[in-house]
């Protein structure tokens, strides 16, 4: 398991005991894992759109001088 894979799995644990998810409860779990599944792409995503508006901001500043 990388560091990575870690990193994923711990933030899903932090996620069920912040909601109180029974890991016992299938369904509950299920649902839990597919909403912190969408709202870790969502992080992702606005990471990725932050990182091209900062470099297109660098590249602009970087030609003005």
């Amino acid at each position: 398991m990388s560091d990575f894979d870690k990193i994923i799995l711990n933030g899903f644990r932090v996620y069920l005991e912040k909601h109180n998810i029974d890991i016992h409860d299938h369904v509950a779990l299920r649902q839990a894992g597919a909403t912190y599944g969408h709202e870790l792409m969502n992080t992702v995503l606005e990471f990725v759109e932050w990182s091209i508006q900062d470099d297109c901001s660098n590249n602009l500043e970087h030609d003005a001088q």
